[in-house]
Formats: structure tokens, C-alpha cells, sequence
């Protein structure tokens, strides 16, 4: 059996407001959800730049994605 190696990603909160840190949502969860700290609405088609409100420190070696909703 091989040994499974993990490295934490730190996550440095900017925000004071902590709905917007990212939690997994359900047990077995293969991701979070990311919640935008901006109050905007974005029409269907656009793309638009949001602050998130934290930042990632990745290790080298792993790497993360923003997806469209589930």
C-alpha cells in the first residue's frame, strides 16, 4: 500500500467577512465553492474580473481551477 502524501494550501483570508471563505460543502467533496467578494451581476455570456476575497498559496506540483456551477 502506497502512502498518500498531502501538502496543505494555505489560504490567506483579505476579507473580514467569513461566508466568503471557501468550505467543502458536503462530506466526500472533491472541491469548494469559490464565492465572489464583489456584489456584482454578471449577464449570461459576459466575463467579468471578481476579487474573492482570499489568496492561494499553491505548492509546486498541484494547481487550481475555477469551474462553471455543478
Amino acid at each position: 500500500m502506497s502512502e498518500r502524501v498531502t501538502n496543505p494550501i494555505w489560504v490567506k483570508i483579505l476579507t473580514e467577512d467569513e461566508s466568503n471563505i471557501p468550505v467543502y460543502q458536503t462530506q466526500g467533496s472533491g472541491a469548494c465553492d469559490l464565492k465572489s467578494a464583489d456584489d456584482v451581476i454578471i449577464p449570461p455570456g459576459c466575463r467579468f474580473v471578481v476579487g474573492t476575497g482570499i489568496k492561494l498559496e499553491i505548492p509546486n506540483g498541484f494547481g487550481a481551477m475555477v469551474c462553471s456551477r455543478s
